[in-house]
């Protein structure tokens, strides 16, 4: 079976090895589909990492198929000196490159493109969102302009293209039954994919590699699936298809595409794989997976040849480099928050990362991160993610960090967070598993059980203070709320007090997960929201609360909206319900998830002379994402 550092072939294509990134929507070209300098040096750093193939993301093929607002252009033909530019760069880089050709079909933003969105058929469209029909003629002409868009794919010297035809997107469409029910011939789930193919092959040489982004399974009832993949992937393949990157998901089931941090790691690859039997050519997967140890596992099973990355890649550019040599520990793992890339690429807005400030800086920071012109004493007050990054980054710019942390060990929340005893929230331990070991690497002092009182800053008299104090739970003012039958969801969470079979828990948003994990204990669970929503708290997204959505509707639990908490009782909780009514819910344990509130002591206590930051939550309690940013900001200023 194969290694991950053995070369692959596909068709004429040789690849140094089997680690590929994947395209992932940046947002990063201009307005008219122009790559810009920001772009370029993010895949520059990409292909200095040592992946084998470097994909570049969806590129609209016509202006009809454009989705976002930052997505690159690959319809006309001025565009092709500055993805030369592009090419050159990857392939200085020591990586083969693959540009995506995208078109999203029916689910085209008029706001974005300018135009009505076109489509294989109505069937199965969004409400208000119908797509105007393409007749037999306009699907001739779109099967040319796929073959053009590709001829301009090679003139830009990428080594292949790739044909998006997953994720609902146009060419997924017209394979799937569920949003095609033409007449014609491209009726036909297998001859427009097919005649594209051709096209893409005429116009640019037998032996110009091309390959296809394809769904495995769709999840819905008239989807794509197994069975119909026994005709379209020998389909694909006779058409000329070189390889096959596998994925799954369509518009509606979102959640297989973009697996949420519920998901086990890698746990859609054997149905990925599924296909391998019937593929003549070879085929890649995806899904989950950010560890080498789980990378090397799929190759050595057999049940691919070659892996792909995503998210992982944003998270740590040099994921390749670090598992060729070795370095498993200074990988910094992707944590599958989801909030710096796809929830801001459904928002139509540049991405970011959650854990690695630095993606989507290359073209401000090519060199990393600038030494300080005057090493400072910098004292960080706080030890979770944003604390422990900001004393990273300082050290690394040459000042001397002591870290100080009233608790006996590192991580702050994340340690309640990644901790949901029925619910599989683990991967948030990523990052503060890793922070560590680059602080011991830097020489970081860290002091655990070290409460920082403007007494300890007197003594150690540094001259810079950042304070990083982290946040408490907050206890609403309602009757009842400090009684002996009420438990917080951290001691909850971390197994400090015990909880009665029958639960009230307060908090629609941060109390979904916690609602989830006590209904699959078997408990009787009744989670209460004060709005007219729930599990859709500020560290989660679209998809996550989807997916909480689905798991509490597998469950008996009972969820009770727009509510107004009148008092806890003994008994349980009186609610006073939308329509005015009060009844009482009787439950043993009353479950808190109110929110939290900023630690500011420290911050109002310190001598006004002395320089200090304020970064995370005892700013104000929000998410990863904004603790890690802060960190970094308040780091490159001292």
């Amino acid at each position: 079976m194969p290694k991950v550092t053995d070369s692959i072939t596909i068709g004429t294509m040789r690849v140094k090895n089997r680690l590929f990134a994947l395209p992932m929507i940046s947002n990063f070209a201009d307005a008219r589909g122009y790559p810009t300098r920001r772009m370029i040096e993010v895949y520059r750093r990409r292909a200095r990492a040592g992946y084998g193939l470097v994909y570049v993301e969806a590129s609209f093929l016509r202006q009809d198929g454009k989705i976002f607002y930052g997505m690159p252009g690959i319809h006309e033909d001025h565009l092709i000196p500055y993805h030369d530019e592009l090419t050159d760069t990857i392939h200085e880089g020591g990586a083969k490159c693959a540009l995506q050709i995208a078109h999203m079909g029916k689910y085209v933003n008029p706001l974005v493109s300018g135009m009505q969105p076109i489509g294989p058929s109505t069937k199965n469209a969004f409400p208000g969102l119908t797509p105007r029909v393409l007749t037999t003629a306009e699907c001739e002409e779109l099967i040319a302009q796929y073959g053009e868009a590709a001829a301009r794919v090679k003139a830009c010297g990428y080594d292949a293209v790739l044909l998006h035809a997953t994720h609902s997107f146009l060419l997924a469409q017209f394979m799937s039954p569920h949003s095609n029910d033409r007449t014609d011939r491209f009726g036909d789930p297998t001859v427009f994919i097919g005649e594209v193919i051709k096209k893409c092959k005429e116009t640019c040489g037998a032996a110009y590699p091309v390959l296809i982004r394809m769904t495995v399974e769709e999840h819905l009832p008239d989807g794509i699936n197994l069975e119909l993949n026994r005709r379209l992937v020998p389909a694909v393949v006779a058409a000329g298809a070189d390889g096959i990157e596998t994925s799954n998901g369509a518009m509606e089931t979102v959640e297989y595409n973009l697996e949420p941090i519920y998901r086990r790691p890698g746990g859609s690859v054997d149905e990925l794989a599924s296909i391998k039997e019937f593929s003549a050519v070879p085929i890649g997967v995806r899904g989950r997976i950010n560890d080498p140890r789980l990378v090397t596992k799929i190759l050595e099973g057999g049940r691919a040849d070659w892996v792909g990355l995503g998210r992982q890649v944003l998270a740590d550019p040099e994921f390749a480099q670090k598992m060729f040599e070795g370095r498993y520990d200074e990988i910094r793992k992707c944590i599958f928050c989801d909030t710096g890339c796809t929830q801001r690429d459904f928002a139509n807005l540049q991405i970011k990362c959650s854990t690695n400030y630095s993606f989507g800086k290359e073209h401000i920071e090519p060199q990393g991160v600038a030494p300080a012109k005057t090493s400072r004493q910098v004292l960080v007050v706080g030890g979770g993610p944003g604390g422990m990054e900001c004393a990273r980054v300082l050290a690394e710019r040459g000042h001397k960090v002591t870290l100080c942390e009233k608790k006996g060990t590192l991580g702050g929340m994340v340690n309640v967070a990644a901790s949901t005893p029925h619910l599989n929230t683990g991967d948030l331990r990523n990052i503060i598993e890793w922070l560590p070991r680059q602080l011991d690497k830097l020489g970081v002092e860290v002091k655990l059980n070290t409460e920082v009182t403007p007494g300890v800053v007197e003594t150690l008299k540094p001259d810079v203070v950042v304070l990083a104090a982290g946040s408490h739970l907050s206890v609403p003012d309602i009757e009842g709320a400090t009684g002996a039958n009420v438990v917080s969801v951290e001691d909850y969470y971390l197994g400090k007090k015990p909880v009665g079979n029958t639960v009230v828990v307060l908090g629609g948003q941060e109390g979904a997960e916690a609602a989830v994990s006590l209904a699959r204990e078997g408990k009787k669970v009744t989670l209460v929201s004060e709005t007219a929503t729930y599990a859709d708290g500020p560290y989660l997204y679209m998809v996550r609360t989807k997916v909480l959505a689905q798991y509490l509707a597998e469950t008996e639990a009972q969820v009770i909206t727009e509510a107004q908490i009148k008092r806890i009782t003994a008994e349980g909780v009186v609610i006073a319900e939308k329509t005015g009514e009060q009844r009482t819910l009787h439950a043993e344990t009353i479950l808190l998830a109110m929110g939290r509130t900023p630690n500011r002591e420290l911050a109002a206590s310190l001598n006004g002379g002395l320089r200090t930051y304020e970064i995370g939550d005892c700013v104000s309690p929000r998410r990863i994402q904004e603790a890690i940013h802060e960190a970094n900001a308040v780091a490159r200023l001292i």
